[in-house]
């Protein structure tokens, strides 16, 4: 058995349910710290765990797809998703940081 054929190999299904598994935990950590956070660090979280839970879900029209090929919209519909939010998350982080930046350098 070739480890690297996509329809043979036991890693395909075993790799699927680590990403499962790592994205899951993944959305519970970032639920649980924004039920801990508050102003614009609970924004930031709930943001994170929505992008987890695309990740997830998108794992899951990717299996599907996988026996159905009807299903591999939902997988890029989400994984477009996925990318969206990271990319507000990155702008939203960035613009932070360069305010943190500015007032810890003496600045208002």
């Amino acid at each position: 058995m070739d480890l690297l054929n996509y329809k043979e190999s036991f890693l395909n299904p075993l790799l699927k349910e680590l990403v499962a598994l790592i994205y899951l935990c993944a959305t519970l950590v970032f639920l649980v710290a924004r039920t801990r956070l508050g102003g614009e660090l609970q924004k930031i979280t709930g943001l994170l765990a929505t992008t987890s839970l695309f990740g997830t879900l998108a794992l899951a029209f990717r299996w599907r797809g996988d026996k159905l090929v009807a299903w591999k919209w939902g997988e890029s519909l989400l994984f477009l998703l996925f990318a969206i939010v990271a990319l507000i998350i990155a702008i939203r982080v960035s613009t932070r940081l360069k305010e943190a930046t500015r007032i810890f350098r003496g600045g208002i």
